[in-house]
């Protein structure tokens, strides 16, 4: 008897809970964490360095010092040397960035500059291979 009481509480108890979770998973999510399908970080390996191509939407949400420069901060930080450097702007607030930095530089290393230039809003970015 005491199983069958547990039993059908147990039923009423995973549709509460497996409809609380469809429910909170829908809710709308901000448009700055919710962007990762329009940024992109991509390299292509040389013998001597890395080249890096790096788009992030909504700049001005992060960087307060022009195009990139948090970003270039915390890429020095991660990767030492920077190297040709260019960042311009495209559709008001969204940036492109294009650098070297040595080969020991890891596709980990941007990812992780780039989840703390944007205060963890662009975090889990992944870096991938141009493939040529």
């Amino acid at each position: 008897m005491m199983f069958n009481s547990l039993s059908s509480l147990s039923a009423p108890f995973l549709i509460g809970t497996c409809l609380f979770g469809i429910l909170t998973t829908a809710a709308p999510i901000d448009d700055a964490t919710n962007t990762l399908e329009r940024q992109s970080c991509r390299y292509d390996n040389d013998v001597f360095y890395r080249d890096w191509i790096i788009h992030i939407d909504n700049d001005d949400k992060y960087d307060k010092g022009g195009c990139g420069a948090g970003f270039l901060d915390n890429f020095r930080g991660r990767c030492g040397a920077i190297t040709d450097w260019t960042c311009s702007y495209e559709g008001g607030t969204n940036i492109y960035m294009n650098f070297k930095t040595s080969v020991f530089c890891s596709n980990e290393d941007i990812s992780s500059a780039i989840a703390a230039a944007s205060y963890g809003n662009v975090a889990n970015l992944p870096c991938t291979w141009i493939l040529a």
